[in-house]
């Protein structure tokens, strides 16, 4: 039984809530004025919710992100991954530069990601010498270009 799709975050509580699929229903048959019409099979998901008596770095949850058999958590107070039913947490302890994380991204691009060049393009580049461009892209990451002219 797979537990690790996402239907949402219960914010008025502050946790986490995490739901699994189960085992579909059966198709039903539905009868609407004498005229009947299959209904598909619908999910069953069983629900948990999880806090930091669960592991969660903080109650107050700002993202999630599900890749593949692993939930992330951005919270107010570090980042969390649930996988093989246990939270693992990252804090500034470990090397996150804040202390909140407030959105999560899915790198999709894997090994294509050699063949891209990121850009940053100034709209002031009497201002944006190729000295500044240089030094502000940098500090982003190495390999983005910047471009001015």
């Amino acid at each position: 039984m797979r537990n690790l799709t996402i239907i949402g975050v219960l914010v008025a509580t502050g946790a986490l809530g995490v739901a699994g699929q189960t085992a579909a229903r059966p198709a039903r048959k539905v009868h609407a004025l004498a005229q009947s019409q299959s209904v598909p099979a619908m999910p069953r998901f069983r629900f948990e919710n999880f806090t930091t008596a669960n592991g969660l770095p903080d109650n107050h949850v700002f993202s999630v992100l599900v890749d593949g058999d692993r939930v992330w958590a951005g919270t107010e107070d570090g980042l969390a991954v649930y996988e093989n039913g246990a939270w693992k947490t990252y804090t500034t302890a470990d090397g996150l530069a804040h202390r909140a994380v407030l959105s999560l991204a899915l790198d999709k691009l894997g090994d294509k990601r050699r063949d891209m060049a990121p850009l940053f393009i100034t709209i002031d580049p009497e201002r944006d010498t190729t000295d500044v461009m240089k030094d502000y892209a940098a500090s982003f990451a190495p390999d983005i270009v910047g471009l001015t002219g």
